[in-house]
């Protein structure tokens, strides 16, 4: 396997059973090998009239991580790293730890991306001490990303509708470069308009935070209806408690 290409390799179970071949169709998943059942004579009989190759493994290697040698070292590359330019693990919002502004510019300064939960303030107090505040202790160039949440629509409409609170802050040079969308999944219109609304504004970046199989299909539909435009998703596990599903992150897998 090490010195073969998995896409191209092919593995026959001729049984006793198919043990073994579901067993290895399950080791082998995400590496584009083929896994072919041929341990009764109908499982060759069927083989033997395909007009097409059998269907293979699903092949994941062009998602895996890579490193790269620079100048500051080895440095590990992602997906997320080529479109953020920012380490490959992130600081996600949440209320109350990055609510405060010092947990979020430290984290920003040391060059991750920083989901700031100051959409939990009212609007009031998110600009008079929240903003100031994270401004004052960034380091020049450094930004960070707003968690809102969709679901308190009263927030929500203050921040991105009628008031558009954010884009404001953006336009008046506070350092947001991202939206997170998280507490709920808007419509797949609202969702695709907004996206395009908050690249219009200045936001390079807009993700999404789904927490079941449905809504990351629904992320994904949304995804491929702006393409080429980038969305992000992070999903969200069961591990934190609280609002957050019940599932561990393999069932999403």
């Amino acid at each position: 396997m090490k010195s073969t290409d998995p896409s191209a390799l092919w593995v026959l179970d001729f049984g006793p059973g198919n043990t073994v071949g579901k067993l290895f169709s399950t080791v082998a998943q995400g590496t584009g090998v083929g896994v072919v059942e041929a341990s009764t004579v109908a499982d060759r009989g069927a083989l033997s009239t395909l007009e097409t190759l059998p269907e293979r493994t699903q092949n994941w290697t062009r998602f895996a991580p890579s490193i790269i040698h620079t100048s500051a070292g080895d440095k590990v590359r992602t997906a997320f790293t080529e479109l953020t330019g920012k380490a490959p693990v992130l600081l996600a919002g949440m209320t109350p730890t990055t609510v405060e502004p010092e947990i979020v510019a430290a984290a920003a300064n040391a060059g991750y991306w920083a989901g700031s939960q100051a959409a939990a303030r009212s609007p009031p107090a998110c600009s008079t001490v929240t903003w100031p505040s994270s401004r004052r202790k960034l380091e020049e160039g450094r930004t960070v990303e707003f968690n809102a949440m969709f679901m308190d629509r009263y927030l929500w409409n203050l921040q991105f509708g009628s008031q558009r609170i954010v884009p404001k802050k953006r336009a008046s040079g506070t350092p947001i470069d991202g939206v997170v969308v998280s507490a709920g999944i808007p419509e797949f219109d609202e969702a695709v308009e907004l996206i395009h609304n908050l690249n219009a504004d200045g936001f390079p970046y807009v993700s999404f935070k789904p927490g079941t199989v449905d809504q990351i299909r629904q992320v994904v539909r949304i995804a491929k209806a702006v393409a080429p435009t980038k969305v992000l998703i992070e999903v969200e596990g069961g591990s934190a408690g609280g609002h957050h599903p019940g599932n561990r992150l393999t069932i999403y897998c």
